[in-house]
């Protein structure tokens, strides 16, 4: 599936990105996908050691292009139903597993925000993965908004600065995960 991630209000809207702020923005993404990816299959947004690489091949998110007219970044991956073959999910959730095979990593990534900001229940939200939201914000300049949208299968959410004050609360709010 294809996306568009949208920055407008910097005055560097011509079409280019800064190569440092570009590997920031695909490691906020990713970060915050492989979270939102491992609460539902695992309970838990963060796991010790590295990911496996069935994780890892289903977040795998493609830049295609570049346009102007403000900052426009293309992208581009594969629904879970295509990448996670064989991959149990909480057995106590089977909702999830109807659910998630139509989901990609970035219409996951919207979703966690949309969850994040909306009123109701966080049920896929841990501190950690609260504090991966909350950091997106460095990938944003001054009064910059981005937007992330495709071609109509997800509505499309626009991020600004005043939102991650909304998570930050939410974060403080949150108590820190315990072992069982």
């Amino acid at each position: 599936m294809t996306y568009e991630l949208k920055f407008k209000g910097v005055e560097q809207d011509d079409g280019s990105i800064d190569l440092e702020r570009l590997a920031m923005l695909a490691s906020a993404i990713l970060t915050i996908s492989r979270g939102a990816l491992q609460i539902r299959l695992l309970g838990i947004s963060t796991e010790r050691g590295r990911p496996t690489e069935n994780i890892s091949n289903a977040l795998k998110i493609r830049l295609t292009k570049l346009k102007k007219g403000s900052t426009i970044l293309q992208l581009e991956c594969e629904k879970f139903g295509n990448t996670l073959v064989g991959s149990q999910g909480d057995f106590f959730k089977p909702e999830l597993l109807e659910e998630l095979p139509r989901m990609t990593p970035m219409s996951l990534f919207i979703s966690t925000y949309r969850e994040a900001l909306t009123e109701g229940e966080k049920n896929h939200l841990d501190k950690p993965l609260l504090k991966s939201l909350k950091d997106f914000r460095k990938v944003l300049l001054n009064n910059e908004e981005v937007t992330i949208s495709n071609r109509g299968s997800v509505k499309a959410l626009v991020l600004k600065k005043e939102d991650f004050n909304k998570i930050q609360l939410l974060e403080e709010a949150t108590p820190d995960p315990q072992q069982v």
